[in-house]
Protein backbone atom coordinates (compact mmCIF):
# COMPACT_ATOMS: atom_id res chain seq x y z
CA UNK A 1 0.00 0.00 0.00
CA UNK A 2 2.89 2.87 0.94
CA UNK A 3 4.51 2.00 -2.29
CA UNK A 4 1.03 2.18 -4.61
CA UNK A 5 2.44 -0.96 -6.58
CA UNK A 6 1.63 -4.85 -6.49
CA UNK A 7 2.63 -6.94 -3.36
CA UNK A 8 5.28 -9.68 -3.81
CA UNK A 9 2.86 -12.26 -3.78
CA UNK A 10 1.05 -10.90 -6.80
CA UNK A 11 3.73 -10.26 -8.60
CA UNK A 12 5.60 -13.87 -8.16
CA UNK A 13 1.93 -15.12 -9.52
CA UNK A 14 1.77 -13.02 -12.21
CA UNK A 15 5.47 -13.61 -13.12
CA UNK A 16 4.33 -17.65 -13.03
CA UNK A 17 1.40 -16.85 -15.20
CA UNK A 18 3.28 -14.75 -17.85
CA UNK A 19 6.29 -17.94 -17.66
CA UNK A 20 3.95 -20.23 -18.50
CA UNK A 21 2.07 -18.03 -21.15
CA UNK A 22 5.60 -17.08 -23.19
CA UNK A 23 6.57 -21.11 -23.38
CA UNK A 24 3.60 -21.97 -25.08
CA UNK A 25 3.89 -18.58 -27.21
CA UNK A 26 7.81 -18.13 -27.55
CA UNK A 27 7.59 -14.48 -26.24
CA UNK A 28 10.38 -12.05 -24.88
CA UNK A 29 10.44 -11.03 -22.00
CA UNK A 30 12.81 -9.44 -19.14
CA UNK A 31 12.25 -9.35 -15.81
CA UNK A 32 14.05 -6.67 -14.01
CA UNK A 33 15.09 -6.11 -10.42
CA UNK A 34 14.91 -2.04 -9.68
CA UNK A 35 16.81 -1.67 -6.16
CA UNK A 36 17.90 1.36 -4.08
CA UNK A 37 21.84 1.56 -4.19
CA UNK A 38 22.81 1.59 -0.30
CA UNK A 39 18.61 0.99 1.24
CA UNK A 40 20.95 0.83 4.27
CA UNK A 41 21.99 4.09 4.52
CA UNK A 42 18.43 5.73 3.49
CA UNK A 43 16.79 3.60 6.58
CA UNK A 44 19.76 4.05 9.15
CA UNK A 45 19.11 8.66 8.03
CA UNK A 46 15.56 8.50 7.47
CA UNK A 47 13.84 5.51 9.29
CA UNK A 48 11.57 2.85 7.80
CA UNK A 49 8.68 4.97 7.14
CA UNK A 50 11.30 7.64 5.36
CA UNK A 51 12.46 4.74 3.16
CA UNK A 52 8.79 3.59 2.26
CA UNK A 53 8.03 7.14 1.22
CA UNK A 54 11.06 7.58 -0.28
CA UNK A 55 10.16 4.05 -2.64
CA UNK A 56 6.59 5.49 -3.19
CA UNK A 57 7.87 8.47 -5.24
CA UNK A 58 10.45 5.65 -6.95
CA UNK A 59 7.30 3.44 -7.61
CA UNK A 60 5.45 6.05 -8.85
CA UNK A 61 8.29 6.71 -10.78
CA UNK A 62 8.51 4.03 -12.50
CA UNK A 63 4.77 3.33 -13.32
CA UNK A 64 5.22 5.89 -15.16
CA UNK A 65 7.25 4.17 -17.46
CA UNK A 66 5.60 0.99 -18.09
CA UNK A 67 2.99 -0.15 -20.48
CA UNK A 68 -0.23 -1.06 -18.87
CA UNK A 69 0.49 -4.98 -19.66
CA UNK A 70 3.61 -5.15 -18.23
CA UNK A 71 3.82 -5.92 -14.52
CA UNK A 72 5.30 -4.43 -11.58
CA UNK A 73 4.95 -5.19 -7.84
CA UNK A 74 7.48 -4.93 -4.18
CA UNK A 75 9.68 -7.48 -4.72
CA UNK A 76 11.07 -6.52 -0.92
CA UNK A 77 11.85 -4.22 1.62
CA UNK A 78 14.07 -2.21 -1.04
CA UNK A 79 12.94 -3.21 -4.60
CA UNK A 80 10.62 -3.41 -7.11
CA UNK A 81 10.49 -6.71 -9.78
CA UNK A 82 9.39 -5.67 -13.46
CA UNK A 83 8.51 -7.88 -16.06
CA UNK A 84 8.40 -5.73 -19.76
CA UNK A 85 6.88 -8.45 -22.07
CA UNK A 86 7.74 -8.69 -25.83
CA UNK A 87 11.08 -6.65 -25.38
CA UNK A 88 13.85 -7.81 -25.73
CA UNK A 89 17.13 -7.60 -24.12
CA UNK A 90 18.64 -4.48 -25.85
CA UNK A 91 15.40 -2.76 -25.52
CA UNK A 92 14.76 -3.65 -21.66
CA UNK A 93 18.78 -2.30 -21.03
CA UNK A 94 17.64 1.22 -23.10
CA UNK A 95 14.41 0.95 -21.46
CA UNK A 96 16.39 0.68 -18.16
CA UNK A 97 18.60 3.27 -18.27
CA UNK A 98 15.54 5.57 -18.82
CA UNK A 99 14.44 4.63 -15.78
CA UNK A 100 17.90 5.03 -13.71
CA UNK A 101 17.94 8.67 -15.09
CA UNK A 102 14.73 9.59 -14.40
CA UNK A 103 15.02 8.27 -10.92
CA UNK A 104 18.79 9.74 -10.54
CA UNK A 105 16.88 13.05 -11.53
CA UNK A 106 14.17 13.37 -8.86
CA UNK A 107 15.00 15.60 -6.31
CA UNK A 108 13.51 14.05 -3.10
CA UNK A 109 12.61 16.23 0.22
CA UNK A 110 12.72 14.40 3.69
CA UNK A 111 13.14 15.84 7.52
CA UNK A 112 13.53 19.57 5.58
CA UNK A 113 16.34 18.26 3.43
CA UNK A 114 16.79 17.37 -0.66
CA UNK A 115 18.54 14.66 -1.73
CA UNK A 116 18.78 12.16 -4.28
CA UNK A 117 18.96 8.69 -4.37
CA UNK A 118 20.27 6.30 -7.56
CA UNK A 119 19.30 2.60 -7.81
CA UNK A 120 20.71 0.05 -9.91
CA UNK A 121 18.26 -2.76 -12.17
CA UNK A 122 18.95 -5.82 -13.55
CA UNK A 123 17.55 -7.97 -15.46
CA UNK A 124 17.65 -11.39 -16.72
CA UNK A 125 16.07 -12.10 -20.50
CA UNK A 126 13.38 -15.06 -20.25
CA UNK A 127 14.98 -17.64 -22.47
CA UNK A 128 13.49 -21.04 -23.86
CA UNK A 129 14.35 -24.06 -21.04
CA UNK A 130 14.70 -21.37 -18.05
CA UNK A 131 12.25 -21.84 -15.31
CA UNK A 132 11.62 -18.64 -13.43
CA UNK A 133 13.37 -19.85 -10.28
CA UNK A 134 16.60 -19.64 -12.03
CA UNK A 135 15.42 -16.35 -13.67
CA UNK A 136 15.17 -14.83 -10.48
CA UNK A 137 18.76 -16.12 -9.43
CA UNK A 138 20.17 -14.89 -12.22
CA UNK A 139 18.68 -11.28 -11.48
CA UNK A 140 19.90 -11.48 -7.90
CA UNK A 141 23.56 -12.44 -9.44
CA UNK A 142 23.43 -9.54 -11.85
CA UNK A 143 22.17 -7.04 -8.95
CA UNK A 144 25.00 -8.53 -6.91
CA UNK A 145 27.48 -7.10 -9.75
CA UNK A 146 25.70 -3.86 -10.12
CA UNK A 147 26.10 -3.00 -6.70
CA UNK A 148 29.69 -4.50 -6.71
CA UNK A 149 30.37 -2.05 -9.59
CA UNK A 150 29.10 0.98 -7.65
CA UNK A 151 25.77 0.68 -8.36
CA UNK A 152 24.13 3.67 -10.17
CA UNK A 153 24.02 1.45 -12.94
CA UNK A 154 21.76 -0.91 -15.42
CA UNK A 155 23.01 -4.50 -16.29
CA UNK A 156 20.86 -7.05 -18.30
CA UNK A 157 21.66 -10.91 -18.81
Amino acid sequence: EATRVSSRTFLLQRLNEEHARMRKSAGEAVFFLIGIDNPEEVTARYGQDGLDEILAQLGQVVRGTVQTYEVLGRFDSSRFGLLMLHTGAEDAYLRGEKIRKAIAGLVLAQDGASFTVTTSLAGCAFSEGRDLDHVLRVCEQAMNLAVGDGGNCVKVV
